[in-house]
């Protein structure tokens, strides 16, 4: 009971609820310039942003496990190109949906892929995000959080795309407020109360240079001075890998799957 009721908590937190997804955004952020973060996504569903991700490539994004399984992904639409929710940007349906064959208890492998039906045009506003290369996240390394959604648990829905400077805390620190669900797949952030992710962030980019180094997955709502957690994506590189390398070899591009596959 004490681990399924967490698991409520973590849905809350900064994900969709099982019943209708939350609009929420980064906590403390401030307005991001135009074109900022070219590689961010806006999940839709019935024209409402539920969740973020992240251009991998031409056809493919990168976003949180939980924002495919816990929605019902009819319907789905894929942002980008724009700051703001209610104008501007191209939109792009998914056709396949890829989550990790290993996901469980809502943020144990929380990462999954999505294939788009027609390539990503790419422009000044839109672009595919860098992959690390090297594990570099040690303790108060620097990143940087955008997405969209409340400023706070019953705050405001912001109209344009938020970002926040936080920085990397250890998982010695972190394990301290999440002893049970932390893995090594997983990094932490933690400044000050009042600042961090919302509900709806999930899935969207943390990033150090342009470069993405976690997915946003859980924490406690919102922005409470406890750390949020998020994927880590270097420990998911081969998983990256491979699963675009077999699903572009399985999968027929001119017969879409429009379900939502383990690998």
């Amino acid at each position: 009971m004490h681990l399924v009721a967490l698991e409520v908590v973590i849905i809350v937190a900064v994900g969709a609820t099982l019943a209708t997804p939350e609009i929420s955004r980064v906590v403390g952020g401030n307005n991001a310039a135009d074109g900022a973060h070219p590689y961010q996504v806006s999940l839709r569903r019935e024209n409402s942003h539920y969740c973020g991700a992240v251009v991998l490539n031409s056809r493919w994004i990168i976003t949180a496990a939980h924002c495919v399984v816990l929605v019902n992904t009819t319907g789905v639409k894929a942002v980008v190109g724009t700051n703001t929710l209610s104008s501007g940007g191209k939109v792009y349906h998914p056709d396949l949906f890829i989550v990790h064959k290993d996901y469980k208890l809502v943020v144990i492998n929380d990462i999954a892929l999505i294939r788009v039906s027609k390539a990503i045009k790419f422009t000044r506003k839109v672009q595919p995000v860098l992959l690390p290369t090297i594990d570099s996240l040690t303790k108060s390394y620097p990143v940087k959080l955008s997405g969209w959604g409340k400023n706070s648990t019953d705050g405001e829905i912001p109209e344009n795309l938020q970002e926040i400077d936080l920085v990397v805390i250890s998982q010695l620190k972190c394990r301290v407020y999440h002893p049970l669900l932390l893995t090594r797949g997983h990094i932490c952030t933690l400044t000050v109360r009042g600042e961090g992710a919302c509900n709806g962030d999930s899935g969207g980019p943390l990033t150090n240079n342009r470069t993405l180094v976690g997915i946003v997955s859980f924490g406690r709502p919102c922005a409470k001075g406890f750390p949020d957690v998020y994927t880590r994506v270097y420990h998911y590189l081969k998983w990256i890998n491979q699963t675009l390398s077999t699903a572009n070899s399985i999968y027929n591009d001119d017969i879409p799957n429009f379900g939502i596959d383990y690998l």
